[in-house]
C-alpha cells in the first residue's frame, strides 16, 4: 500500500519517470492551494484555514544540512 509522501512518489516515478515526476509537483505545487482557494474560503464563512503541509517542501532533512543545526529554506516551498 501506499501509506507515506515517499512512497507516492516512488509509485508515480516508477509509472511515469522522474522528469514527469517532477513536473507533476512542480505543477502542484503551483496550483494546490492558491489565493482563489482562500477567497472562496472566506466567501464562505471561513475564518481560519489549516492546509495540510510536508516539511520536505520548505526546508532539508536535518542529515542533509549543509550546517549542522542550521535551518535551510526552500523557497519553492513558499
Amino acid at each position: 500500500g501506499i501509506n507515506t509522501q515517499w512512497q507516492f512518489r516512488k509509485k508515480l516515478t516508477a509509472a511515469i519517470g522522474e522528469a514527469r515526476t517532477k513536473e507533476f509537483y512542480d505543477a502542484w505545487l503551483a496550483n494546490h492551494f492558491t489565493r482563489a482557494d482562500v477567497e472562496a474560503m472566506k466567501a464562505w464563512g471561513f475564518n481560519s484555514i489549516r492546509p495540510a503541509l510536508h516539511y520536505k517542501w520548505f526546508t532539508l532533512p536535518i542529515e542533509e544540512e549543509p550546517v549542522k543545526g542550521q535551518q535551510t529554506w526552500l523557497e519553492g516551498g513558499f
